[in-house]
């Protein structure tokens, strides 16, 4: 089912922007959870809901299919929500309207369904979102963190990763087909360089990142700001159950320079654990050669399954 929900992007403004959704249910009904899904930059609800070969790819495919709910959003500044002046749209200002599609799907305003229990999930900068959503506004029952971690204390910036990005973004103006953005703070990857930033070519399917790039989206700009929090304390107010989530061979944090130990989900809990508050029953989990976009690797329902059995665990 595809929605429209008006959100404000300051506290007391008014509502003239809108998030372009999907509520999935799955063919039961019989359920009172829902994830709420964020995706990274420059992607849109196609990262979640892949349309090449979602019977493998889908992450909303494979909950609807364990009998789970899933609100997949093109956030504030993609796809087919609304474009915003793109200074405006700061990582709080994102957070803030996530925030209130939580309150509609708690409040029964998206779908005419109520949910009694929220589970937020973010990838990459969506990750981010979903930290200063946790963390300012305490109004989540769970946690998924994808394709983010905090720092390597040895390595406080990830070089590869400044390195990497700044050289593959651009305004996306002078991508043709982003030629109707014409706020230069805007930003998307460059053609043919998704498959060198986001995948482990030993890992994936050729024809990924070819769909991958047909569907690319836009960034705002200040979402990029994302590695204040990974330093600022601000994680250590989520007290709620989380799982960290990443890939093996994910250049940004795992391998080379990336310089974490994702060895194993025990690796991962050991090194983000004093980042959260006590609350947060942190787990962890690897996806063994998987690159930064976990979702569209070739053993990707290999964590679909697992995220399926956290959230029966964990949130109940």
């Amino acid at each position: 089912m595809n929605t429209i929900t008006p959100v404000r992007l300051v506290a007391h403004g008014p509502a003239h922007f809108q998030v372009h959704g999907r509520l999935c249910l799955p063919s039961s009904g019989q359920t009172r959870t829902v994830q709420l899904l964020v995706p990274g930059g420059a992607y849109d609800h196609s990262y979640w809901d892949f349309p090449y070969r979602p019977e493998r790819y889908s992450y909303v495919r494979a909950m609807a299919e364990s009998g789970k709910a899933t609100f997949t959003i093109d956030p504030i500044g993609s796809g087919r929500s609304s474009l915003p002046l793109g200074a405006s749209v700061t990582l709080s200002a994102v957070a803030r309207t996530v925030h209130q599609l939580i309150r509609d799907l708690r409040g029964g305003a998206i779908g005419d369904r109520s949910f009694r229990k929220v589970v937020l999930e973010g990838h990459s900068v969506g990750s981010a979102v979903a930290w200063v959503e946790a963390a300012t506004y305490r109004d989540i029952d769970g946690l998924i963190v994808t394709g983010m971690m905090h720092p390597n204390p040895l390595l406080p910036i990830t070089l590869r990763a400044i390195v990497g990005l700044g050289t593959s973004v651009q305004p996306a103006m002078l991508d043709p087909k982003f030629r109707y953005v014409l706020d230069p703070t805007y930003i998307t990857t460059r053609p043919g360089t998704r498959a060198g930033l986001f995948y482990n070519p030993a890992d994936t399917d050729p024809e990924v990142p070819v769909v991958d790039e047909q569907t690319k989206a836009t960034l705002p700009l200040p979402e990029m700001a994302f590695p204040v929090h990974q330093l600022d304390g601000l994680t250590r107010h989520i007290n709620v159950p989380t799982l960290v989530v990443e890939g093996g061979k994910d250049k940004f944090f795992c391998a080379g320079l990336g310089g974490r130990d994702c060895s194993s989900g025990q690796a991962i809990r050991r090194h983000e654990a004093p980042y959260y508050g006590p609350g947060a029953q942190l787990q962890g989990y690897v996806l063994p050669n998987a690159g930064h976009c976990i979702n569209l690797e070739r053993n990707a329902q290999e964590w679909y399954r697992a995220a399926s059995r956290w959230i029966d665990t964990a949130v109940h």
